[in-house]
């Protein structure tokens, strides 16, 4: 007879859990999620870098802004798009994640965009005598 305390004793008490897909597939999302995470903040980082250095040359903050509108517009889109699809197939599935990761992608672009609007230096030629 069980109470509904015994199926959750005996799978939290095992040392490995069972080795299902949807395990490996959970496990393998957090990993490419933890990476993508890192990844997007490295690319704004960058991005903001290269802004606070002043390249390229020939952008100027205006520039900078209308890469932000151009990246961030895009990147709500794909993630309203991946969130309120309902995949019923793998191929689904897959187009669901792609699409998402995109999104993430371009809104990490965007927020290194939004950093370097702040942090925008011009570069000045060298005064010459």
């Amino acid at each position: 007879m069980y109470f509904g305390l015994e199926p959750m004793l005996t799978y939290s008490t095992t040392i490995l859990p069972l080795a299902t897909i949807a395990n490996w597939r959970e496990g393998l999302s957090l990993t490419l999620g933890s990476l993508l995470f890192v990844g997007g903040v490295a690319i704004a980082a960058v991005i903001a870098w290269a802004a606070w250095n002043g390249w390229p040359e020939n952008f100027d903050r205006s520039m900078w802004w209308t890469v932000f509108m151009l990246s961030v517009i895009p990147s709500a889109f794909f993630i309203f798009v991946a969130q309120r699809m309902e995949p019923t197939s793998t191929w689904q599935n897959l187009a669901q994640h792609v699409l998402f990761t995109l999104g993430l992608l371009l809104f990490f672009t965007a927020c290194g965009c939004a950093l370097a609007v702040l942090t925008h230096r011009r570069r000045t030629a060298p005064i010459s005598d």
